[in-house]
């Protein structure tokens, strides 16, 4: 029986080594992988629904996938949904979608073979779902096969998040922040070094607080002096550390180690006190400003990244001049902050989750908008 299978990986880098991870099970399994999707017999689309363009983007890919189930048109037997969008709307999934044959949810995704081989058996809508607090499996990372350049790789610390922003559905669909071992992260770092990765890119959805689960607290230092001694590694670039939880200790951590880029990326979210607890964030203009300096103490040269929202529900005329204030003096002539990225968010929140937290209400719609364009003309992926 012909064994191919065609991967479409949607969304995040996160969701990136998912299916690397899931690409090397099925090879393990004898399936071979194949780019042409009419080649394939079954489609996996590993899919996201963080915000509302991104669950669009993965319905569309995912009818754009069935039309290879017809005949005359493709070999495609099996139709599998992973990742996000089949563990967030699992119960009503199979009626919304009838064209998808099975569907693998954030924490089951270790499954894929032993999902395939029933699709291919003739099995209908098979749902693999676990618990999304499930502990991270630490052995199949070994057999990731690279989508990448051949010389960089992300490496994906931890699973989950325990910030519960209001605005943000992740803890929903993966569950509560879950630390991978050192020793394994170590053991696959190696090994992707010895394949001839260069550049490796530390991701997770909060790094900063990487082992807090594990070992009592946050062990982000230790790991990248471990992941600095890798022989045949040059860069590694830490992403999504937050400011309320970047330690001292990871700060002297990139500033000693010569393999750790002097780069960091760090959503601060917003720059008004009051907006930034009514979305749960932790942080404060007076801790931003405290942290950036001492990121810039401790590496003059260092690059920072930043994400921001506007338009969040509620906010007003005052609280978003206090945002524009606090960028344009972190962007200005000494250039705290790099780059910028900025998400406009004018009615709710993302979707399925208001600013408060619930459902969305809307209501909000163009409330500061007229502001939020001249924004992000000026401050969007702005480089100083």
């Amino acid at each position: 029986m012909s064994r191919k299978i065609a991967f479409t990986s949607l969304g995040c880098d996160k969701n990136r080594v998912d299916s690397e991870v899931m690409l090397g099970i099925l090879q393990k399994n004898g399936y071979t992988a194949v780019a042409d999707e009419a080649e394939a017999d079954i489609i996996v689309v590993n899919t996201c629904c963080f915000i509302k363009d991104a669950l669009e983007e993965s319905i569309e890919t995912i009818l754009e996938m069935s039309q290879y189930k017809n005949p005359e048109v493709g070999n495609c037997k099996g139709l599998i949904v992973a990742g996000c969008l089949g563990q967030r709307y699992e119960k009503e999934f199979f009626d919304e979608l009838p064209e998808v044959d099975a569907i693998i949810g954030t924490t089951a995704y270790e499954s894929i073979a032993e999902v395939a081989d029933e699709i291919l058996s003739g099995k209908e809508q098979v749902k693999q779902l676990e618990s999304i607090d499930l502990a991270m499996q630490d052995g199949n990372g070994k057999l990731r096969v690279l989508s990448t350049a051949p010389y960089f790789a992300y490496l994906k610390i931890s699973e989950g998040c325990d910030n519960r922003c209001t605005y943000c559905v992740i803890p929903q669909m993966r569950g509560r922040h879950r630390s991978r071992e050192m020793e394994s992260l170590v053991e696959e770092a190696t090994l992707l070094a010895q394949q001839g990765v260069k550049e490796l890119v530390i991701v997770a959805q909060d790094t900063s607080i990487y082992g807090r689960d594990l070992y009592g607290k946050p062990m982000l230092d230790v790991l990248l002096r471990r992941l600095n001694a890798i022989e045949g590694l040059e860069w590694i670039r830490l992403l999504y550390a937050y400011p309320e939880t970047l330690t001292e200790e990871t700060i002297a951590a990139m500033a000693s180690c010569e393999k750790v880029c002097h780069y960091i990326d760090m959503p601060i979210q917003h720059g008004n006190d009051a907006v930034l607890k009514r979305m749960g964030r932790k942080s404060s203009q007076t801790l931003i400003r405290e942290k950036v300096a001492r990121l810039r103490a401790a590496m003059p040269d260092i690059a920072i990244r930043t994400t921001l929202i506007v338009g969040f529900p509620g906010e007003t005329e005052e609280e978003f001049a206090d945002l524009n204030c606090l960028t344009a003096e972190l962007t200005g002539i000494q250039a705290q902050i790099q780059t910028v990225g900025c998400v406009l968010l004018f009615a709710g929140g993302r979707h399925g989750c208001g600013g408060n937290g619930k459902p969305d209400s809307g209501g909000n719609e163009g409330r500061t908008q007229g502001n939020h364009h001249g924004y992000t003309e000026i401050h969007c992926g702005c480089a100083l």
